[in-house]
């Protein structure tokens, strides 16, 4: 017969004294068992034991007593950090390929009822599940937890990971519940953490239609290329595209559209001359100007050269135009979709460009000008590069430039927790 250790049962041999509730008697031959459902009956003995194939839960790692307020009832709730799913509380060996990884344990929480005669049968299980939903893998429930005399309960998977390209974070996570674990809800306290931006791809998207003119469009790639040298391509790090755009003929395959051309695409050049290089050799399209379509180009070449899945990389597109879209009835729609990619949106208008389009684009607001930009003439741009920078770092980069950010990514919020009563709360 197995050693029993911890992770199979919990013994209650407990002198619980309380006016209100109830005596244990200690000398019964026969004490209560709680038992961890992955224990299984073994041998002619019939006693529960954790089989050789099933990993340790750690059933009984935190323990806390409840009361209550009907019928003298106590409950007592028990944390099991290494419990691998709970959803299949009689195995640790679930999922693809039925194994078991102590680092992606779930863990769990049971409540189990204690009634008054808590010393007349042995191994009786009367335990119910009480884990939070939608847990995450490694989070380990139960590891931390606090429970008061009225019921309100926390614990905290403080080792949840926030893994963020090649870094892991640590910032803490907790969960609490005003009825002993029945139902959960986020604590008010849980960090608000997105991972650290350190890198960004920029897509201009500009305008090629005929009223720009060759003149102006000179001034446009001298723009774009001030802006960029802004963001430092040479290091790698950030990264710039390039998309002109004017006619789209309706009905063709989107992929074969020779006026929404990627002139640039992100990654393609790696260093400021390079860019340089390469805008000389754009020419003026001189057609009409189909936004919409543009935008949904834009989205494609984000997905085909772009970093969208790396949480440390801001994604930012900048659209330059000078008049009215040609599918104005489809802005609306692109431009969410552009947004609803996690793609933040910037719109520059010049001349008789459309104020509601602009904001269309930006934000979807057509009330706000928050990333607007509108300048009278195309040698006014220039006026805008300061501006525009600050823009892009305070919504796309702020994180990575904030050190308040950081200081709480190793946190693990948590770890030691504690209910107590607030006067006048």
């Amino acid at each position: 017969m197995h050693s029993y250790t911890l992770s199979v049962y919990l013994i209650l041999v407990l002198y619980y004294q309380r006016a209100s509730c109830f005596n244990v008697k200690v000398d019964s031959d026969h004490p209560r068992y709680f038992m961890s459902m992955i224990t299984k009956k073994t041998g002619r003995s019939g006693h529960r034991e954790l089989p050789d194939d099933q990993p340790s839960s750690f059933f009984g790692y935190n323990m806390q007593f409840y009361k209550q307020d009907f019928g003298n009832v106590m409950t007592l709730l028990l944390g099991s950090p290494k419990h691998m799913n709970p959803r299949f509380p009689f195995t640790q060996l679930a999922g693809h390929g039925r194994t078991y990884n102590a680092t992606n344990a779930i863990g769990d929480v049971s409540t189990c009822f204690i009634p008054k005669s808590l010393f007349t049968r042995k191994d009786v299980t009367m335990c119910s599940k009480r884990y939070p939903k939608s847990p995450f893998p490694g989070d380990g429930i139960g590891l931390s937890m606090s429970l008061d005399a009225e019921g309100n309960m926390v614990t905290c998977p403080y080792q949840r990971a926030m893994d963020c390209d090649s870094s892991r974070y640590y910032p803490g996570y907790c969960y609490r519940s005003s009825n002993a674990g029945k139902t959960w809800r986020p604590a008010k306290q849980n960090i608000e953490f997105d991972c650290p931006v350190n890198s960004v791809d920029i897509i201009f998207v500009l305008d090629g239609s005929q009223s720009i003119g060759t003149r102006n469009f000179r001034k446009v790639k001298d723009w774009v290329l001030d802006v960029a040298e802004r963001f430092n391509v040479n290091t790698g790090g950030n990264r710039v595209g390039i998309i002109q755009y004017s006619h789209y003929f309706v009905g063709d395959d989107p992929d074969d559209q020779p006026f929404m051309r990627t002139e640039v695409a992100l990654g393609e050049v790696r260093t400021h001359d390079e860019l340089k290089k390469r805008l000389l050799t754009v020419r003026l399209q001189n057609y009409t100007t189909y936004t919409a379509h543009a935008l949904n180009k834009t989205v494609k070449d984000f997905e085909s050269y772009g970093r969208l899945k790396d949480p440390s990389t801001k994604a930012v597109m900048i659209l330059l135009t000078d008049g009215l879209s040609k599918d104005k009835d489809f802005l609306a729609v692109s431009s969410q979709y552009v947004r609803s990619r996690g793609i933040q949106t910037f719109a520059v208008g010049v001349g008789e460009a459309d104020l509601l389009e602009l904001r269309t684009v930006a934000t979807g607001d057509t009330r706000s000008d928050d990333r607007v930009y509108k300048v009278g003439n195309f040698a006014d741009l220039s006026s805008i590069v300061d501006s525009l920078q600050r823009d892009i770092m305070r919504t796309g980069l702020e994180a990575a430039s904030s050190q308040e950010h950081n200081k709480l990514s190793m946190a693990e919020s948590g770890i030691s927790t504690k209910i107590t009563e607030v006067s006048g709360a």
